[in-house]
């Protein structure tokens, strides 16, 4: 296998319990991760914002292995077989052609895409936006300069469970449990 699943979750935050099924997925499927525990910076948007340095850090760990990152609400539902042969540089899905959701990003581990995802991390940590907002605006403002090539993710390898159900059978399913702890962890 030429790719590993990475990710992140807060430490003594209801996400210590949501990764437990991600990983219970990944091994029923023999897929290795590597899936790191962060303190909480006590507000869901500081800590989704460690999203691209987490990437980053887990390129420069393996750099033999493209990457798969998955938020850790999600569970593997099937072995994700495009990720085996994946053609393109960065793989993503854009909601109704519109919105990149960020819950499974596959980047291939090369110097373009990791020059992107320092794009990425520089980028974020000058706004208090969304992680995938500024994903989308750092795709759209450094792909074409860096030569990427890009493919639209089926919707089935991010498929949040309740909006997107009738997209067709799951391969990756988001729960979507920051609508559940986004408040909550506010508050750690």
């Amino acid at each position: 296998m030429n790719w590993i699943v990475v990710g992140f979750y807060t430490t003594d935050t209801p996400y210590e319990q949501e990764v437990e099924h991600l990983i219970e997925s990944l091994k029923k499927f023999g897929i290795p991760y590597d899936i790191k525990g962060i303190p909480s910076l006590n507000d869901w948007k500081n800590n989704c914002a460690c999203k691209p340095q987490v990437i980053l850090d887990a390129m420069l760990a393996h750099p033999d292995k493209n990457i798969v990152y998955l938020d850790v609400d999600a569970v593997v539902m099937q072995y994700p077989k495009l990720f085996d042969t994946c053609p393109a540089d960065v793989s993503v899905h854009y909601l109704n052609g519109k919105e990149l959701l960020s819950g499974t990003i596959f980047l291939q581990n090369n110097d373009r895409v990791r020059t992107l995802i320092n794009n990425w991390v520089l980028e974020q940590a000058n706004c208090y936006i969304f992680d995938q907002r500024v994903l989308q605006a750092v795709l759209k403002e450094y792909s074409a300069d860096l030569g990427i090539r890009f493919l639209d993710l089926p919707p089935t390898y991010v498929q949040i469970f309740d909006i997107m159900r009738n997209t067709g059978e799951p391969v990756i399913t988001h729960n979507q449990a920051s609508r559940r702890y986004r408040k909550g962890v506010n508050k750690c």
